[in-house]
């Protein structure tokens, strides 16, 4: 998905294009990011493999790469997400707390575990 051309490029998300709850997300909220000035790439790309090679995590969960250069990853991607859109903003602040965000980032895992793809390539476990 491109970038809306009114909008100030804010950076990338890297989804999970073999998982079909991940592309039918992008294609239901995608616009929601598209016009605050975020571009969707595939995890499985070339160009998302060079733009998180440094990264800490695989390309098991959901990546955001802001036009700085910070690499956000699972829950915490989704709170930096939610913190773009004024409507989702308090998720994502209250997301950011920290025994909210050890809860936020189990509860991905969970998710993203239980994904048809079956990519989980850590157990899910409670951790800050």
């Amino acid at each position: 998905m491109n970038l809306d051309p009114r909008s100030t490029p804010q950076g990338w998300i890297y989804y999970d294009a073999q998982c079909r709850w991940c592309t039918r997300w992008v294609r239901r909220m995608g616009p929601v990011w598209i016009r605050r000035g975020f571009q969707f790439e595939p995890l499985q790309s070339a160009r998302a493999r060079a733009a998180l090679a440094g990264s800490a995590a695989a390309a098991d969960e959901l990546k955001v790469r802001t036009s700085d250069g910070r690499i956000y990853g699972g829950a915490d991607a989704l709170a930096h997400l939610c913190r773009a859109v004024w409507w989702l903003w308090a998720c994502g602040w209250l997301m950011s707390l920290p025994g909210i965000r050890s809860l936020a980032r189990w509860m991905y895992r969970q998710v993203a575990c239980r994904r048809p793809t079956g990519s989980c390539m850590r157990p899910p476990a409670l951790s800050g």
